[in-house]
C-alpha cells in the first residue's frame, strides 16, 4: 500500500486495517468486503498456479 487506507472484513467477521507502508496477502478463496477508508494508491501482484 503506497498511500491511503483500507479495511478487509472476512465473512468470518475478522477485520484487518491496512495503511500506507503495509503489505498483505489475500489468500485464495477469500470472501468478504474491501472498504476504502482513505483514497488509495497500491501495487499488486497476481499469482496463478
Amino acid at each position: 500500500m503506497l498511500d491511503g487506507a483500507c479495511e478487509l472484513v472476512g465473512d468470518d467477521g475478522v477485520k484487518h486495517v491496512y495503511r500506507a507502508g503495509d503489505s498483505f496477502i489475500i489468500e485464495p478463496g477469500f470472501n468478504g468486503v474491501w472498504r476504502v477508508l482513505e483514497p488509495m494508491r497500491k501495487r499488486f501482484v497476481v499469482r496463478v498456479d
